[in-house]
């Protein structure tokens, strides 16, 4: 009796509030600690804990305990090999997820039945994720045998064994559903609120257009008065730069004006025609043409061989035979007396005077095609002078 008495005096103290609160804190730690092995996994764990004995676990000096690499030493080696290895691979950590989950509704004194469709959840979650996982692992590889564990393998071969291919297709369904019940336990109202998402997404999306063409009419309205705005203004400097060009244009012209009041205005000249033209320019062909008649008649018409002759003669008529007499002794003379003497002899020896025949006795030259034809030379004038008017038009 006074053993019950102390019990009661040890735990009378506490309220039943608080006793719930240090439950719950012991069941988190639980879980806490349970999830920490799980995460510090290590396969050579194993090997080392079975090497051990109950003498080496209290020895004082360093042993094999103090090689393992788990975070929670020998039990958590422990654990983690079962949960990990023999169990559901990494995907075991739903479970401490799950203890936690209950000391936390212990701790915060709810209902412990809320937490039932979690746990379900939760288990099932696991299961068929290490199954996956082990499918996977058996095909491809893709993944090491730590995430799926050796229940999950065995599950995904006996499986596979029994539907072929067709597991993978169940496996893929199962994960959808499973996905679908997370959201929502009514699969209507999950499939209605995916909907309401995807309706939602497409409204957004359209809004999000409407937008971006609202941005892009503004920037192209922007664009367009700046365009605008920038012609409006070359056309006022255009026109700024025309009144200028004018006034220097009037300041010119009154300054020639001014220059030009003194002197007489020059008559310009009518334009002529082609005709007059041509007619001016056929009056300075036939005195060309007369000239060029009058040159000829004025030249001398003799032979070359008369010509020739001439010359000679002419040059004969200037060699004059002159003699020279020149006395011997009184009969001497000074030099004057000589050259008078030297004079008269020479005036009197004859001058030979010779006559040319006249061009009388010369024949006219045959007619051979030479003559010029007047009239062909107007008409090409006119068709040039016509060419050069259309040109000039």
């Amino acid at each position: 009796m006074a053993k019950k008495s102390s019990s009661d005096s040890f735990l009378g103290g506490l309220s039943e509030s608080r006793k719930m609160e240090i439950l719950g804190i012991l069941v988190m730690a639980v879980g806490g600690l349970l999830g920490f092995s799980i995460v510090t996994y290590n396969p050579a764990d194993y090997t080392l804990i079975q090497s051990l004995s109950t003498d080496s676990l209290f020895a004082l000096d360093q042993g094999p305990a103090l090689r393992i690499q788990n975070g929670l030493g020998v039990v958590g080696a422990y654990l983690a090999h079962f949960f990990v290895h023999l169990l559901f691979g990494y995907m075991s950590i739903i479970m401490p997820l799950i203890i936690v989950g209950y000391g936390w509704f212990i701790f915060r004194n709810r209902d412990i039945g809320l937490m039932l469709w979690p746990t379900a959840y939760g288990i099932w979650s696991m299961v068929l994720l290490s199954t996956i996982l082990g499918w996977l692992n058996t095909n491809y590889e893709w993944v090491e045998s730590v995430w799926n564990g050796s229940a999950g393998f065995y599950i995904a071969r006996i499986l596979q064994n029994i539907t072929g291919i067709g597991s993978i297709i169940i496996l893929s369904v199962l994960l959808l559903t499973t996905l679908l019940a997370l959201l929502d336990r009514d699969l209507q109202n999950t499939v209605e609120r995916v909907k309401e998402w995807i309706e939602n997404i497409k409204a957004s999306y359209a809004d999000w257009k409407e937008r971006r063409r609202q941005k892009k009419e503004e920037k192209r309205k922007q664009k367009q008065q700046e365009a605008e705005q920038k012609e409006i203004e070359k056309q006022r400097q255009a026109e700024q730069q025309m009144r200028k060009k004018s006034q220097q244009s009037e300041q010119r012209q009154a300054k020639t004006q001014t220059e030009t009041k003194a002197e007489p205005e020059e008559e310009e000249p009518e334009p002529r025609s082609i005709d007059d033209i041509v007619e001016e320019s056929q009056k300075r062909d036939r005195e060309r043409m007369r000239k060029q008649k009058e040159e000829v008649k004025s030249l001398d018409q003799r032979p070359r061989a008369d010509i020739e002759k001439k010359k000679i003669a002419e040059e004969e008529e200037d060699d004059v035979d002159i003699s020279v007499y020149v006395g011997e002794g009184d009969e001497q003379a000074d030099e004057k007396e000589l050259d008078e003497q030297n004079k008269g002899k020479a005036k009197e020896v004859p001058k030979v005077r010779y006559k040319f025949p006249t061009i009388d006795l010369l024949d006219s030259p045959p007619n051979e095609g030479n003559d010029v034809d007047l009239e062909e030379i107007k008409e090409n004038k006119r068709i040039i002078l016509d060419k050069l008017k259309t040109a000039q038009y």
